[in-house]
């Protein structure tokens, strides 16, 4: 099956389009995402964001993908940079857990729906007495 040509174009139409409406700094914002990630190929500089309702926070490119592509995909409803978290349904996930998480934006809500937390000490997802980490070791 060949693929569209074309696909790639529109969906950066797209995820222009969806930064527009969740930053006022659309511009700027992802034109340091392309050249910190794409050219310089640089992810440990942090982006300066100012979401709609003026608030400001610095995300790792990491986190402004995640933020992005998320809504984009109907993952997430609203982004909050006064809390640093993103919104879904009736979730919240902070960029701390976006950050230090491997999951994509599908697992992540539903491992949050389940039940799962992300646990600063350790650095790792608990729920309960289960520690996702301790798990993966035995593996």
């Amino acid at each position: 099956m060949k693929r569209n040509p074309h696909r790639g174009v529109f969906r950066l139409l797209g995820l222009v389009r969806v930064c527009k409406g969740l930053f006022n700094n659309w511009l700027s914002a992802g034109l340091r995402y392309f050249i910190l990630t794409k050219l310089l190929k640089n992810k440990f500089y942090n982006l300066h964001i100012v979401c709609r309702d003026s608030s400001e926070i610095f995300v790792s490119p990491k986190v402004f993908s995640y933020i992005v592509n998320g809504y984009y995909d109907g993952f997430f409803t609203g982004v909050s940079c006064r809390e640093g978290k993103v919104l879904s349904e009736n979730l919240q996930i902070t960029f701390h857990e976006i950050e230090n998480s491997n999951l994509n934006q599908k697992d992540l809500i539903v491992a949050k729906k389940a039940g799962w937390r992300f646990d600063e000490n350790c650095n790792c997802w608990k729920k309960g007495k289960i520690n996702l980490n301790t798990c993966m070791e035995q593996y």
